[in-house]
């Protein structure tokens, strides 16, 4: 990009970090087959170390957004991946509705609590297909605890 100097150094991370990870490849295989979001836990990584490397990814790969997320209060980090276009068309259809939402809706009625909150950005919205699948998956999840508690 003109007007923006990359340090050798970052350039460095950048490719090496590529490499070890198999990053695009992995991303371009999720993709095609039809995700537009890759989540790529980072936790091996220094996240500081982490922001020129996807300063870099931003400017250089327009077709992809990479964006480094926070969890567990800062102590994890996740580097989200997706696909532009699709990303996009996804984003027009999405609904009020959110994965906490969509956790309540499952564990509402059961009296039963779960780290799942913690492990996910719960304040994500959803389409109305996503949504519904996460209750779905929700619910199995509680199927499969209430099997375990009662054997």
């Amino acid at each position: 990009m003109s007007g923006y100097y990359y340090r050798g150094k970052d350039v460095q991370s950048t490719l090496l970090f590529l490499v070890e990870t198999n990053l695009l490849g992995k991303v371009d295989d999720y993709f095609r087959n039809g995700s537009y979001e890759y989540v790529f836990q980072a936790d091996d990584y220094d996240a500081e170390e982490l922001k020129p490397i996807l300063v870099i990814l931003n400017n250089s790969l327009p077709f992809y957004q990479f964006e480094l997320v926070e969890k567990y209060g800062g102590h994890t980090w996740d580097l989200i991946v997706a696909d532009v276009r699709a990303k996009k068309i996804h984003d027009a259809n999405l609904s009020d509705k959110t994965l906490r939402d969509a956790y309540h809706e499952a564990f509402s009625d059961k009296g039963i609590q779960s780290t799942i909150m913690f492990h996910q950005n719960m304040d994500k919205k959803l389409t109305e297909k996503e949504y519904q699948k996460a209750v779905d998956g929700y619910k199995a999840f509680i199927s499969v605890m209430e099997e375990e508690l009662n054997d």
